[in-house]
């Protein structure tokens, strides 16, 4: 089984400047826990529910503060085509939940 047979294709993303507030509201209104934060049609970073908690409010984070400052700025990915197998087991050693995917 290929990874592009389950995963969530969700082009959605928000620009690189928006603030931590902005994502925690776009998670809410789009019931998930992860964003993309993209610049210049390049993903600069990605911002998870975990972020917003660890990087930003235990860290006493402003939350009109950019959500780049607690965004992990490499972000793993994973190709469309990938086995399942391969991907799962790329997840668990990253010990991730997520990945971006790559055509």
């Amino acid at each position: 089984m290929k990874a592009k047979e389950v995963m969530t294709t969700r082009p959605e993303h928000l620009d690189a400047d928006v603030s931590i507030r902005d994502v925690a509201e776009a998670m809410r209104d789009s019931n998930s826990g992860f964003e993309p934060l993209v610049r210049n049609d390049k993903v600069a970073g990605v911002v998870t529910d975990r972020d917003i908690v660890v990087r930003g409010i235990a860290e006493g984070k402003d939350p009109a503060g950019k959500a780049l400052d607690i965004a992990s700025d490499k972000p793993l990915y994973t190709f469309e085509d990938d086995e399942l197998t391969v991907v799962l087991k790329n997840m668990q050693e990253q010990q991730v939940q997520r990945l971006l995917s790559a055509q």
